[in-house]
């Protein structure tokens, strides 16, 4: 299982046992709701006086008045978006006090859905399995959380998936890709460490998950490097290629882009 980033603690497996999970800020939110609301009552003041004076100038006017009609459209559609992120920053502070409260010693890890979206009875076995694996690495109630999405969650845009988990941006939203090291023959060949070192062992594996954000691009020169600085292997010893997608589907039961148990899901639709 893969440790985020500290700036990806509190997403799914995201941070160790007893690691604080970030808050979200206000940031001023309130402030710049008042601001908005404060802004619109000048324009409607503002629109009342001129369409007093609109017969003595109409062209001119009917401009302006134009224009403050577009600005306040314009800061409503703001408004709005501003309630959609509150409401989305309200609901992951809510859960987060969830886990928080659900953390005590040997509470398995929570899991929520999406409206409309039922887990099936296959869902439940890996759940329970990955949550088992989960605690036993570590993990903890607090600091990691199942969460059910329509069948369609690929399909949909960034911005609709980081709305259907209540992250914070993009940014936060990570994808999975399982790699290979075509040498790795090679690499097992060779003499264990002296010390018996797990990590060093660990990078001369031959399957890795490697999770990375979406926007993100993966380097496998890069992540080559890692390997061989991490397994002691020199480049003849190391190749990092995408694995094969059978042999991936086998290993997790997961095919790419498409939830493990799509047509339940179409059944239950």
């Amino acid at each position: 299982m893969a440790t985020f980033p500290p700036e990806m603690q509190w997403l799914r497996f995201g941070s160790r046992a007893g690691a604080s999970a970030p808050q979200p800020a206000d940031g001023g939110r309130a402030a710049r709701f008042a601001a908005l609301a404060e802004g619109l009552a000048a324009a409607e003041r503002r629109i009342e006086s001129l369409e007093a004076g609109v017969r003595s100038s109409p062209a001119a006017v009917e401009a302006r008045l134009a224009a403050l009609v577009a600005g306040i459209a314009a800061a409503e559609q703001r408004l709005e978006a501003l309630e959609t992120v509150s409401q989305a920053q309200t609901a992951r502070a809510e859960r987060l006090d969830r886990l928080a409260a659900s953390a005590t010693a040997g509470a398995p890890i929570p899991s929520s859905a999406c409206a409309g979206v039922v887990p099936s009875p296959e869902d439940q076995v890996q759940e329970a399995k990955v949550g088992a694996a989960a605690l036993a690495r570590g993990f903890s109630a607090a600091t990691a959380a199942f969460h059910y999405v329509p069948a369609d969650y690929y399909d949909r845009t960034l911005e609709e998936r980081k709305s259907m988990l209540g992250a914070p941006s993009v940014d936060y939203l990570c994808k999975t890709i399982v790699v290979e090291n075509r040498k790795w023959q090679l690499a097992q060949a060779l003499p264990p460490p002296a010390d018996g070192d797990v990590d060093t062992m660990a990078a001369r594996s031959r399957y890795f998950g490697v999770v990375f954000q979406y926007g993100a691009r993966f380097k496998k020169e890069n992540m080559e490097r890692e390997v061989r600085k991490r397994g002691g292997l020199t480049k003849k010893q190391c190749q990092i290629l995408f694995a094969d997608e059978a042999e991936v589907v086998a290993m997790t039961g997961f095919i790419h882009n498409v939830s493990p148990h799509l047509e339940y899901h179409k059944a239950v639709s």
